[in-house]
């Protein structure tokens, strides 16, 4: 997810706990404990499958061309070597 869109689902999960406080669905407790469980879940899940820390459009990837670039860009040359045909993959 965007680093910008982050706070949304915080936002959204804090809007339904108030609502299920208000409505008198749950007891405060409740929303805490539910809040801690999904906190403590995926936390879990991030030491598990870990965060990622490039994407392939990232600026130091070597990826091949999209199929519907028209134009082709060159690749950041990080040394002088000539261009050979593994240097694309």
């Amino acid at each position: 997810m965007a680093r910008r869109l982050r706070w949304a689902p915080f936002a959204l999960a804090s809007l339904v706990a108030i609502a299920r406080l208000y409505i008198g669905v749950h007891l405060p407790l409740d929303v805490v404990g539910g809040a801690a469980l999904g906190i403590a879940v995926g936390g879990l899940a991030n030491i598990a499958l870990g965060t990622p820390t490039a994407t392939a459009d990232g600026p130091d990837t070597k990826v091949a061309p999209r199929t519907y670039c028209t134009q082709t860009v060159p690749l950041k040359r990080t040394s002088e070597k000539p261009y050979s045909s593994n240097d694309l993959l």
